[in-house]
């Protein structure tokens, strides 16, 4: 088959052809100037990013008859027989295929006989980490003290799993995953040189799926160019790839940011039917709001494209029409939904209950309002520093609070001026409230009672004999009956009775405590309708589910 596919076809031959790896390049050219190579090299990193295609450069450039500097001839014959993989002296080894310790024995004793035409005998074993535990130890001593003719180059994507005995015999160099700027201007020269027309969109399309490695973009754009046409648009590229667009994933974007729940799930189920890959449109959509909030926190586009490859003006401008803390706040609502989607047995609900959260979330101002009111709660609870925040409304609504008493400075204790007008039962209730600061004993006992005033005397009655027998070891207390005296009249008498079962008309007088706990109950009800009114509190609500457990007033100068 005479076609040769664009990563073989483009594959470099020079150091000057390598791209994205300058570090590594430069060393290694450093070592060759001054004859400082090591005996065993070992690149790591992960797929598609050249550790093989170097080491055959360092190969060709050891062997090469005429190098120039540090680059190789790319004339002569050892340099024509690396290329046609036919040299005897630089053997390529794949180490998945050659695991056992047979193999790596067969290549020690190939290693002790001299080069038949090169300088060197060069291995280069790729995937060395598939390698068995016996065939690394039967490579120890020869990696350690190898003949002065033999060099070893190692690559890996899985550096964890060699051996530290190996390890520390090679000298290691770490190749970094290709920015996606790097991967789109190659992709942009090779296809010129293709003479193939590609809309920009497209290129960049294709760079961000390479995912870091320039081989998956020319593979990806090899099966993009097998459909003949004279012009390849983004929206070509993504059917072809089976991939979501990035007008797809805009309009997404754009129905989530203006609260329209309809077209954004319209769209979403449009991908699925289509056959489109969910998990993709998702980390399509978190990127895109990424560069969105990113935009709308940066002054300018020249700013903006330092940061961001192949930016759009279009987006830059849509970012600025939008709240930046808002564009912040879907960023990381779409980063955290990531892994639910990639993690889900059926995507399409994770995505869906995604857009319902992101679409219908609430407006910026309360959800700020909300959350430092939620954060002024859990440090009160936790007895902590309030953490600064946004000033609150004027009229502090009624919500849930619960916290430990707060210390106070006593306030000096005056004493009541005496208001005995009003009929029996208030009278009775301000006579209770006035013992409660002088004498609380007494007090409880007559909050029991239900009063009845009949031809000068006062009748207690009753209905728990326990309130009833210490009531009457206090009988004759003065101070009782001189109050007694001072609210219903000088002649007053004072007669205790033990009722259980009362009549009905003694039944309707109520005792104070009966009226206090009615009022305490009032008084809860209309806080509580009071919280549940309140607009934060309905969203509140509505955001995170429950019921309003406990409801009381807070002070303003608890909150401010």
């Amino acid at each position: 088959m005479s076609h040769l596919v664009l990563a073989r076809k483009y594959r470099p031959r020079l150091f000057a052809d390598v791209v994205g790896q300058d570090v590594v390049v430069a060393t290694l050219k450093a070592a060759l100037e001054k004859n400082r190579m090591a005996h065993a090299l070992l690149f790591t990193g992960g797929r598609g990013i050249g550790k093989t295609t170097i080491a055959r450069i360092v190969a060709k450039a050891l062997v090469c008859l005429d190098r120039k500097n540090t680059e190789p001839c790319q004339a002569c014959a050892q340099c024509l027989a690396i290329d046609n993989f036919s040299s005897l002296d630089v053997i390529e080894i794949d180490g998945a295929s050659h695991t056992g310790v047979d193999d790596v024995r067969e290549l020690r004793d190939s290693a002790r006989y001299q080069p038949s035409s090169a300088r060197y005998k060069i291995f280069i074993i790729d995937e060395v980490h598939m390698l068995s535990t016996n065939a690394f130890n039967a490579l120890l001593k020869i990696i350690e003290e190898p003949p002065p003719h033999v060099i070893f180059m190692f690559a890996t994507t899985e550096v964890h799993k060699i051996p530290k005995t190996i390890l520390s015999r090679c000298q290691r160099y770490d190749l970094k995953r290709m920015s996606v700027d790097s991967i789109f201007t190659t992709l942009k020269n090779i296809m010129a040189r293709e003479n193939l027309s590609f809309e920009e969109a497209g290129l960049l399309l294709i760079a961000q799926l390479a995912d870091g490695g320039l081989r998956d973009a020319l593979s990806m754009a090899e099966q993009v160019i097998a459909q003949d046409r004279e012009f390849y648009t983004a929206l070509d590229i993504s059917q072809i790839l089976g991939v979501v667009s990035h007008q797809a994933v805009r309009d997404i974007a754009t129905a989530i940011i203006n609260n329209q729940v309809e077209p954004a799930l319209a769209l979403i189920h449009q991908v699925y039917e289509q056959g489109l890959d969910l998990c993709h449109m998702m980390d399509a959509l978190t990127e895109y709001l990424r560069v969105l909030s990113l935009c709308a926190h940066l002054d300018n586009m020249q700013k903006a494209q330092n940061i961001i490859t192949g930016l759009a003006l279009s987006d830059f401008e849509e970012s600025k029409k939008h709240d930046p803390a808002d564009l912040k706040r879907l960023f990381a609502m779409s980063l955290d939904a990531m892994s639910q989607v990639f993690q889900a047995r059926k995507p399409l609900l994770a995505l869906e209950l995604f857009v319902l959260r992101v679409a219908l979330r609430p407006a910026m101002s309360e959800a700020t309002t909300i959350n430092f009111c939620l954060q002024k709660l859990e440090a009160i609870i936790h007895q902590r520093p309030v953490p600064p925040g946004p000033a609150l409304p004027k009229e502090i609504p009624a919500v849930a609070k619960i916290s430990a008493p707060k210390a106070r400075e006593p306030e000096p204790k005056s004493e009541p001026v005496l208001e005995i007008s009003g009929d029996l039962s208030s009278r009775f209730a301000k006579l209770v409230a006035l013992l409660s600061e002088k004498a609380p004993g007494l007090a409880s006992y007559l909050r029991h009672a239900r009063p009845v005033l009949s031809n000068n005397k006062l009748e207690l009655n009753f209905e728990l004999s326990l309130y009833y027998e210490k009531l009457l070891e206090q009988q004759n207390n003065a101070y009782l009956k001189a109050l007694i005296s001072q609210f219903f009249g000088l002649d007053i008498k004072l007669e205790l009775i033990l009722n259980k079962a009362p009549v009905a008309e003694i039944k309707t007088v109520k005792t104070v405590a009966e009226v206090q706990e009615h009022e305490i109950l009032v008084q809860e009800q209309n806080l509580r309708t009071e919280a549940s009114e309140h607009p934060i509190v309905k969203k509140a609500l509505e955001i995170f589910g429950g019921n309003i457990a406990e409801v009381k007033r807070i002070n303003t100068h608890d909150v401010a």
